[in-house]
């Protein structure tokens, strides 16, 4: 048998779904805002993919929206944070593209990335003005429809 959660938080947790439900409403559970599973699968279509290794290796994650901080973000199955780690990039949507930014909080988005487009050594890049690379600098992302 499963054990309840306890605390603050289970407690106004289980008090906001039991006032929806009581409202009327239904209970579902809110996505999150990034996908949480490594790359290279099954789901990879319509999500941006970021790895820690050039030639698309190393620990990797996806994405399906924006992300203000990669700080909080691991690759998947690793403790290792993407903030100032990623070495290669796949987009895999059809219709959206993503901005990276070089600063937590969306600050210093130069670089858009388009639909389908990938680039597996990012350390032959450099950020607008070309004096500083993109490897092992971006920090956050905002996606855009295209």
């Amino acid at each position: 048998m499963r054990e309840r959660p306890r605390g603050t938080a289970a407690r106004i947790a289980r008090a906001v779904v039991i006032g929806a439900v009581a409202a009327g409403g239904t209970a579902v559970a809110a996505p999150s805002a990034s996908a949480s599973h490594a790359c290279g699968g099954t789901f990879d279509d319509y999500e941006i993919c970021f790895f820690r290794l050039s030639g698309y290796s190393g620990g990797s994650r996806a994405f399906t929206s924006s992300d203000t901080t990669y700080a909080n973000d691991n690759y998947t199955g690793t403790s290792t944070s993407l903030n100032n780690t990623i070495s290669a990039y796949y987009n895999y949507h059809p219709s959206r593209w993503y901005t990276v930014c070089r600063y937590v909080s969306q600050e210093g988005c130069y670089f858009t990335i388009r639909e389908y487009q990938r680039d597996s050594d990012l350390g032959n890049n450099t950020w607008t003005g070309g004096s500083v690379g993109m490897d092992n600098t971006y920090s956050s992302h905002v996606y855009n429809n295209a």
